[in-house]
């Protein structure tokens, strides 16, 4: 049963934040949000993170990199802190080429320090429309799943330029169902 007492069946995914806004980062080597404004939340309750619990991060949108073709960082924190992140340095001259962004989280156990596996990748359309994949090697992180958990998503160039930008254009957060 979620929250509102409706039954949900062990099977199906539950959505726990969806954005309706966008997210816009440019000329700024600041670290920022790249999560617009959402129905949900990226705040996970005390003790909502269980043994053998999955959340995939999702996003997508357009960024451009008419400018020096600067390295580009996607940030996944918990808490503050960084869990995941992959550097890719966009092709100069490319005007609103798609992105697509996706993280998997798996906690095999909970408790105060739980080893959390992050698994992830970036993919980029390229000049010729093409998707170029990147990677994420699987990282290990340790998580308190007794305390709330806040899950962001940020992004940083290296260096601003006025011509280089990226637009998030959707978040989703999704808990997968858990083993039986």
């Amino acid at each position: 049963m979620n929250s509102d007492g409706i039954a949900v069946p062990r099977d199906r995914t539950q959505a726990i934040f969806a954005s309706t806004g966008i997210a816009a980062l440019g000329n700024s080597s600041a670290e920022s949000s790249l999560a617009p404004v959402g129905q949900g939340t990226l705040v996970l309750p005390t003790n909502f993170l269980k043994s053998g619990s999955l959340l995939q991060v999702r996003l997508f949108g357009y960024f451009a990199a008419e400018g020096t073709g600067v390295n580009f960082t996607f940030r996944l924190k918990i808490n503050g802190v960084t869990v995941a992140n992959k550097t890719i340095t966009p092709i100069i001259d490319l005007a609103s080429k798609k992105f697509f962004s996706e993280f998997d989280l798996f906690i095999p156990t909970s408790g105060t320090t739980s080893t959390c596996y992050i698994d992830g990748r970036i993919k980029t359309e390229t000049a010729a429309g093409l998707l170029d994949s990147k990677e994420l090697s699987l990282v290990t992180s340790t998580v308190n799943t007794t305390i709330a958990n806040t899950i962001a998503i940020t992004g940083q160039y290296a260096s601003a330029s006025e011509s280089d930008f990226i637009n998030v254009l959707s978040v989703r957060l999704t808990r997968h169902p858990r083993p039986l």
